[in-house]
């Protein structure tokens, strides 16, 4: 995951002791894919994996790009978790970029529809009010979500 994750380590709502927050702030789709490469999902069995990031992919990938960084991100997980069950939450939306965001998800989402054990939730579009990001929901534009956010998503998160 990426800065969102990284931030729901203190949550009591969202870690768990049957979870694994794998977070880092300012992290890409190709980031935490060499985390993968290099051990991060060694020396367990995860019965589902989580993925929450690409928001900080927007300003350096076009759409094409990122999508088929969510498909490598995806291989290089099955690879290490061959019996995990993956569910991808497709990009936050973002002040400004909501319409952009809409499009992108609807293309993560028909390129998982192809894989196998693998589904996609837009978890982020629960920080909309109607077609625009809830400023209550979020600060810096939907860069992070505010407390009210994490309270709102950390029950949906948890029932994935």
């Amino acid at each position: 995951g990426d800065d969102i994750v990284q931030q729901w380590l203190s949550d009591s709502s969202f870690v768990s002791t049957q979870s694994t927050n794998m977070g880092v702030n300012g992290d890409r789709i190709e980031n935490v894919a060499w985390r993968v490469i290099h051990d991060e999902l060694y020396r367990f069995t995860a019965e589902k994996i989580v993925l929450i990031v690409g928001g900080n992919n927007l300003n350096v990938n076009n759409d094409t790009e990122i999508v088929e960084g969510f498909r490598a991100l995806i291989t290089r997980i099955r690879n290490k978790q061959s019996s995990a069950n993956i569910i991808v939450t497709g990009v936050f939306p973002r002040k400004g970029l909501e319409e952009r965001i809409r499009t992108l998800n609807g293309l993560i989402q028909t390129m998982v529809g192809t894989l196998e054990n693998v589904t996609f939730n837009d978890l982020g579009s629960n920080v909309l009010d109607g077609d625009v990001v809830d400023d209550n929901l979020v600060v810096d534009g939907g860069l992070y979500l505010s407390a009210a956010g994490y309270a709102k998503l950390a029950p949906i998160v948890a029932a994935l």
